[in-house]
């Protein structure tokens, strides 16, 4: 014999009373259009954003680096200016060794450098 709990699925509201308890008969769950619409890979995503996850791509970049990073240079075209008023290609390649994190750690001069050769590669060029 196979014993089935005799519970109910029902959209959930937004009160506070009804948290998921294995002792009621009733599970609150997520309406489809919420569902969906939280889902959904076509979120409005700012410029920000999208240069967040760029960086993330590169290995050693953590979210903490990349944070410090964003936070000083939100945008790519932020990042490329700061690059153009460096007046050494040295200051350019340690541009970005920012402090990030709790400790205050530094990101480092080789990732520094890394993240330069590829925001700054002949291949990425447009003109």
């Amino acid at each position: 014999d196979k014993l089935y709990l005799n519970i109910t699925n029902r959209p959930a509201s937004d009160d506070r009373h009804d948290a998921f308890r294995f002792s009621c008969q009733t599970i609150p769950l997520l309406s489809f259009d919420y569902f969906y619409k939280q889902s959904s890979k076509t979120r409005d995503s700012t410029v920000r954003d999208i240069f967040m996850k760029q960086l993330l791509q590169i290995k050693l970049l953590t979210i903490e680096k990349v944070n410090a990073i964003v936070e000083k240079y939100p945008t790519p075209q932020c990042l490329f200016r700061a690059y153009e008023h460096c007046p050494s290609e040295t200051e350019r390649q340690r541009m970005l060794n920012l402090p990030y994190g709790p400790t205050n750690r530094m990101i480092g001069e080789k990732l520094s450098k890394v993240v330069y050769q590829l925001m700054m590669s002949e291949r990425y060029n447009t003109t």
